[in-house]
């Protein structure tokens, strides 16, 4: 048995603003096409690493052109994927303190339309307030994780398992942090 790579394809803005964070919605779309008219198979994340070669496709913060955009390219080539929540700015904007200079001020969902998803789209946590949880004291990491999981938990009434470390920052004491609250998380 020969052992393929297995990838996961993480986009943050479907918008034509060109930053760091965007990508514009037509070149995601051909993404996407290309993908499901391939022969790799693009799996829920949690199968990712059980299947070899395969892809996984995420979306940090979610970003409300995530329903413009994504789902309804996701939907019609039969795509999942699953969305990291900052969840004390769900239905405001990404304006966080440790939002870098140059990024997009934009709308995120709410509540109600992450409730709306559909089922193939999975939920995970991107922390409360989106901070480097490296720059955390160990306390204030715990409360990061373990209030993003509550939140969204009891707002979707759903089970989260994962995690996407802000910024890909992750340290020993944040994995182990993050090993009491999810089932697996990732990272860049």
């Amino acid at each position: 048995m020969t052992f393929r790579r297995s990838a996961i394809l993480t986009y943050h803005s479907l918008d034509d603003s060109g930053s760091q964070i965007s990508m514009p919605p037509d070149r995601f779309r051909r993404q996407m096409e290309f993908l499901a008219s391939s022969s790799i198979s693009v799996v829920p994340l949690e199968e990712v690493l059980e299947r070899s070669g395969s892809v996984a496709i995420t979306f940090d913060d979610g970003f409300s052109n995530f329903l413009d955009y994504a789902v309804p390219v996701l939907e019609s080539l039969h795509l999942p994927a699953t969305v990291f929540l900052v969840s004390g700015h769900c239905g405001g904007r990404n304006n966080w303190p440790s939002q870098p200079a140059g990024a997009p001020d934009l709308p995120l969902m709410g509540w109600r339309e992450l409730a709306s998803l559909p089922h193939w789209i999975s939920v995970g946590a991107h922390s409360v307030t989106h901070p480097h949880l490296t720059r955390l004291t160990a306390a204030e990491c715990e409360l990061e994780l373990s209030a993003c999981k509550n939140d969204i938990e009891q707002h979707l009434g759903t089970h989260i398992r994962s995690l996407a470390y802000p910024y890909g920052s992750r340290s020993a004491k944040v994995m182990a942090a993050a090993g009491r609250y999810f089932d697996f998380a990732v990272s860049t």
